[in-house]
This record gives C-alpha cells, structure tokens and sequence, in this order.
C-alpha cells in the first residue's frame, strides 16, 4: 500500500522516505510489493506523482490523506485486487468542509476486481480521468462502487471506464455514485454490466452530467437521499441542448429494454418528454416511470466534444437551476443544501451581479456555519491550531444539529492536538465513531468529517443503512422488507440478528459466534442512551421507556462490529 499524508515538517517528511526532498517536485516509481509505504508531502506548490506501480493484493493499493495544497498526481498505476475480498484501489481523503483547494489528479490508472475502485472524499477541484476498473465485485449486503465521490466540490470525472465481469442486477453494485458533491462534473464516463449506472445523492446544486454511456445496466441512472443536481443540459452558443447521456440496452430494467418498448435504446436520460403529451419531463427522483419515453430534445444537438469540455462552474441564474422541479425538501435537507450552496459559491465569483445570491452570500457569512468553516480552514496549520483556537470552536453556538456534529467533531480533532500530544482519547474516539455511523444525508458533513478523522485511527469503513441502495431509491428510509436486520462478516461466517424492526416493547440480538455481546444504542444525534452487555450469543433489550424514533444501535462481537438504524414505535 502507498499511503501519503501530509506533514508541516520537513523533517518528518525526509525520516518517512530518505528521498523525499521538501518543497521540489517529486516522482515515486516502485515495482511490485510495497506495502505500507508511507509519504508526506509538505504543504508547497510543486508537484508530487505517485506513478507505474504495481500493486497486488492489499487491502488499499493507494492512500492519499490531508495533503491539504499540496499537487498530487497518482498517474498509471496498476492495482490487482482478485485475490482479497473487499479492497480499495484508491482513496483520497482530506477535510470535508475545507475551502482550501487539493489539487489532487487521478489519471489512467488500471484496477482489477475492487469492492470500490477509487474513492474522493472531501476534496476541492479534483480530477478523476481516463481510469479503467475491471470486474467490479458485487455483494448482496454491501455497496461497491467503481468511483464514488463523498463531499467533494468541484471535482471533474471524465472519460472512466468502470465494467463488471457479467450483467448485474444488484443495484448496490454501482459504476459511479456521487454523494452530496456540489459542481460536480462527470462526462464522458461509462458503466457497463453494473447493477447501477450512474447514481447522485443529496445536495448536489450546480453539477452537470453531460455525455454518459449506461451500457446493459439494471438501472442506468438513479437519484436518492433528497437528491438535487439542477437542471441538466449543455449550453452551447446561449443554446441550452440535452446532456447527450446515452442508454444502451437498459431502460429502468432489462425487461423494459425490448424494441416495443424503446425502439432507440440510444437517448438521453435527460431533458425527455412525456410520450402522450409531448411536454419536457426531468427525471429528478427515483428511476423513470414506465410510462416515460426517453427522448431527446427537438432541438438537434452539435457534437459533445468530451477532451474540451470545461467544468462550468457557477452559471448565471443557478438560484432557478436549483429550484426548477426539484423534491420538496424538510428541514434537515434545506439545512444542508444552503451550507452547500454557499460552499459553490465561495468556489467562484461569477454570480455577484445576481442580487438574490448576492443577499444570501452575505446572510451566510454571519453564521456559526461560516465560523466553523474558518475554523476548520486553520486547524491542520500547527502554528494557529491552539488553545486560541480550541476556545473559539468551542463558543460557537450551533443553530442545528448539522452544525453540531461539525462543531463536535472540530472540537475534538483541535483539543486532541492542544491538550493530548495529537493522540486521540478512548473517548473522543468513541465520539467520533458516534458521529460516523450516522447518515450524512440526515445529519450532514459533520458525519463525513468525523470519518475523516478516524482514519487517523483504523481503516474501518463506516456506513450508514441509508447509504445503501434500496429498493425505492426515493428516501433515506429503510424499505419495507428490511423488518429483520443482518450483518454477515466478510471474512467469516458469522452474522448478528436484531429483530424485530420496528419495535414496540423489546430488541432481539443474536449473534452466531462465540464472543459475548457489547451493545450500545444512541439517538440521532449521537448521544449514548443505554449500553448492555451479554456473555451469551442471544440477548433482549427492554426498550418500552424508550420514545419513539429513529436510534442508532451498535453491536460488538469479538472483531465483529455492526451498526445499523432501528425504528422504536409506541
């Protein structure tokens, strides 16, 4: 594994790796078999590549963490991952409420049998080109993804190719997933055989999805979790034509692929109009209904050239882009969609002449949101990560609990530097963790930062259940079937029952191993509100004083450790 993060010493830096020289231009080429391999680039200017390695068979071939301003390129490499069962090609992480711009590019990379291929989380102005992944894996309980993208801003994904080895209709298994990253990009990308194409979650304002190919895909283009991406088109001369994503032999399902159905299985999902009246449709939740033709525009489009499309950045009149047909939002989502559209906003200035934006640009800098977010900008510099600091973070006072996930996970990171030597307490780890299963379409970025966070700590992945693809693809809500819940380990046989779900009176926990029971159940906001513990594999779990709602439950077992949501009705 390759794994760089970035250090503020350069003599750090040159103890890690003797050739590392701070501040020039750097090239690390190794054959095969490197494994934990550790890089620090130092915040600079100039240009760090990661570049033809061969790598097989670890857990993660790439690791890319807080290398906040630094240049890094991971170009050409090789990652085989068909002997392990669920690795990562790439990942790159940094803060996911960061304004400070990352400048990370991951480009013409190879990777074999992945449970994800590369994965951005976090990070501003990135560029993801022109990488192959190959026999993406699939898994009945758990989400894979070719390329996903978490919290990002800005971020380009262009001229991918993502294949599963045969036609899936595991809707879990996805070629692309973009997951609350407004000024997302994606073009010229294409999914073949995967159970989902392409598929956007939660506020995504100002992204564009502009010539896609969705090949023999159980479902080509999805949308979740109170998604919005804007009005899709290609504006071109003041022109505003389709986005030229194209179906190939997949229409909501294979079935609905059939010539009588769709004779021109070659459309775009995008800019279509209702077969019977004529009128433009936009397909902004769920799958298409069946009643829904896909066809394009009458307006004929000028050739897409793919190399020399730019990202488009903030246009103007983006306040009706947002708008324009979109899914009623509740409180929770219109929290997290202005944070984000202003965060679109601070990318670029074209949209001062607008006075609403203007208006609500200057409404946002007064809030505890925008301190959080300064705050968040200085913490990783060791030279005003301080008391100072720790004292400012902590009298914010948060106007949600968006904020206060934010608010508590910052206040940890800084307090663990100031007061603690960098080294993370049991229980702000346990804090952070709290945070981290929760659902970030819920309760935002805080839960994406605490994550970041821990990877400090170990390399667990934490999802929430509304993270995975369900049958609805509408809400965040659990689908009806999912009455009985059940974790199996990858690497083991063993699995943990909690039933029933809902619950009235009691919880059911059964485990099919050995070790004895730790379960602790918090609130969605992440307080503790009772632990339990059991020496036997079966236990019960009084649960009638208990108000209604939504909780989370934990559950450890030996090296089995399962989250998940559980809903308590009275």
């Amino acid at each position: 594994m390759l794994h760089t993060q970035n250090n503020n010493s350069c003599q750090t830096a040159a103890i890690l790796n003797p050739v590392l020289e701070c501040n020039s231009p750097q090239t690390f080429i190794f054959g095969n078999g490197q494994t934990e391999q550790w890089f620090s680039f130092t915040i600079n200017n100039n240009v760090n590549t990661l570049a033809q390695n061969q790598l097989n068979n670890y857990q993660t071939g790439i690791n890319l963490y807080s290398n906040m301003n630094a240049k890094v390129n991971v170009f050409k490499n090789n990652i085989n991952q068909q002997g392990i069962s669920f690795g990562t090609g790439i990942i790159a992480q940094e803060m996911p409420i960061s304004i400070t711009f990352n400048l990370t590019t991951i480009k013409q990379n190879t990777i074999t049998a992945p449970a994800t291929g590369i994965h951005a989380s976090g990070l501003t102005n990135a560029l993801i080109e022109d990488n192959t992944v190959s026999k993406l894996k699939q898994f009945p309980l758990f989400n894979t993804y070719g390329v996903l993208l978490r919290a990002c801003n800005s971020a380009r994904v262009r001229d991918n190719s993502v294949n599963s080895q045969n036609p899936s209709t595991n809707t879990r298994q996805h070629g692309y997933a973009f997951e609350m990253s407004e000024a997302t990009f994606a073009t010229c990308n294409e999914a073949d055989k995967t159970g989902t194409g392409m598929r956007c979650a939660g506020m995504m304002p100002n992204s564009f999805l502009l010539g896609n190919t969705f090949k023999n895909n159980y479902h080509g283009f999805t949308m979740s979790n109170n998604a919005i991406i804007g009005e899709q088109y290609r504006m071109v001369q003041g022109t505003k034509y389709p986005s030229d994503n194209r179906w190939q032999g997949n229409f909501n399902s294979r079935s609905m692929a059939s010539l009588s159905v769709n004779p021109d299985k070659n459309l775009s999902p995008f800019n279509v109009r209702d077969i019977n009246s004529g009128n433009a449709f936009n397909p902004n939740f769920g799958v298409l209904q069946q009643y829904i033709i896909i066809v394009s525009k009458l307006v004929k489009n000028p050739p897409l050239l793919c190399a020399v499309v730019q990202n488009p950045g903030i246009k103007k009149g983006i306040s009706q882009q947002i708008a324009k047909k979109q899914v009623p939002m509740n409180d929770t989502a219109s929290i997290i969609g202005r944070m984000q559209v202003f965060e679109a906003l601070q990318q670029n200035y074209t949209w001062q002449p607008d006075t609403i934006l203007a208006q609500f640009a200057d409404s946002m800098q007064l809030t505890s949101y925008r301190s959080l977010q300064v705050i968040d900008s200085v913490m990783f510099d060791t030279a005003q990560c301080s008391a100072v600091l720790l004292s400012t973070c902590q009298n914010i006072t948060p106007q949600n609990h968006v904020e206060q996930h934010i608010q508590a996970a910052t206040e940890i990171y800084i307090n663990s530097r100031v007061n603690n030597n960098s080294v993370y307490s049991p229980q702000q780890i346990s804090d952070l963790e709290n945070i981290a299963w929760l659902c970030p379409f819920e309760d935002g970025k805080g839960v994406y930062l605490a994550r970041f966070l821990l990877q400090e700590v170990n390399d667990a992945e934490y999802q929430n259940s509304c993270e995975e693809a369900n049958g609805n693809n509408l809400r965040i809500f659990d689908s009806e079937e999912e009455n009985e819940i059940t974790f199996e380990a990858i690497s083991s046989k063993d699995s943990i029952s909690v039933y029933p779900n809902p619950a009235n009176e009691s919880i059911h926990i059964e485990s099919s191993g050995k070790q004895p029971l730790h379960i602790d159940i918090f609130d969605m906001v992440g307080r503790k509100i009772l632990s339990h513990y059991s020496v036997n594999q079966r236990t019960s779990i009084n649960v009638a004083n208990m108000p209604t709602g939504l909780y989370i439950i934990k559950i450890r077992s030996g090296n089995m450790e399962e989250n998940s949501k559980i809903d308590i009705q009275h």
